[in-house]
């Protein structure tokens, strides 16, 4: 049997050429996923234990600069006290918990956005078309 060596370079060129290509770059982030990022690291830095933070059902609306949702992170004795609602407006968060006239006002003026144009988005919700 003989050696082709041109055979071999041809067989292994495609795939060193297939090793060498960079992964595309991310898209980058929607304004939904912006403001959503923005609202959580506002909460978290709240939190007495900002890394156990954990959210759900957050609401955002970039057109008005606000949202809303549910949040629970460990407290002083290093458990959960369970979900508390809150609501972001432009830079001021109210909870539902602590100060529930703040919480009714900020979810009232983010509503009052959103409602009538039907803009509200839940994060990783699938929309249908």
């Amino acid at each position: 049997m003989r050696f082709r060596p041109l055979a071999v370079l041809l067989t292994a060129l495609p795939m060193v050429s297939a090793c060498s290509q960079e992964p595309a770059p991310p898209p980058p982030p929607t304004a939904d996923e912006q403001l959503q990022a923005h609202i959580e690291a506002d909460v978290r830095s709240q939190m007495k234990d900002p890394d156990s933070t954990k959210f759900e059902g957050i609401v955002v609306v970039p057109e008005a600069g606000c949202g809303f949702g549910r949040v629970q992170s460990k407290n002083s004795y290093g458990g959960y006290a369970g979900y508390q609602g809150f609501a972001w407006t432009k830079g001021v968060i109210a909870y539902a918990e602590t100060d529930r006239s703040a919480y009714i006002d900020a979810m009232g003026a983010c509503s009052n956005e959103i409602l009538p144009a039907g803009k509200a988005r839940a994060a990783n919700s699938n929309p249908k078309s």
